[in-house]
């Protein structure tokens, strides 16, 4: 059978509210905590956004609106999975951006731009 799998990158710690959510990995890399902008962050793992869902998902999801999950934020649905079923990390290495304005975007153009040798 099939799990939902998350993709997950380690982010600096920061003083205060987390503008990421956190993850906590168990064995096997089963996801066993999730918290959405946690006040106090107590892990590095972040998942960004970028999930696998198997067949099926759509009933969890269905279920997960009927029981009054929010609807305009992911974190919340991948929060009530982790809850329900059983759901699975990957830790990547690598360039990744947080884009969340046109500035951020600049960033990550630039730094992607092929450079002239």
């Amino acid at each position: 059978h099939h799990e939902p799998l998350i993709v997950l990158r380690k982010v600096r710690p920061v003083a205060g509210p987390s503008p990421y959510n956190e993850v906590t990995l168990g064995a096997d890399h089963r996801v066993i905590g999730f918290r959405e902008k946690p006040t106090d962050p107590q892990t590095e793992l972040a998942a960004i956004a970028l999930y696998f869902m198997p067949a099926g998902s759509e009933r969890d999801f269905d279920r997960y609106l009927k029981e009054g999950g929010e609807r305009d934020a992911p974190g919340h649905w991948i929060a009530w999975l982790v809850e329900n079923v059983s759901v699975r990390g990957f830790a990547f290495e690598g360039d990744w951006f947080d884009i969340g304005s046109h500035e951020t975007l600049a960033r990550a153009r630039a730094h992607f731009e092929p450079t002239a040798d």
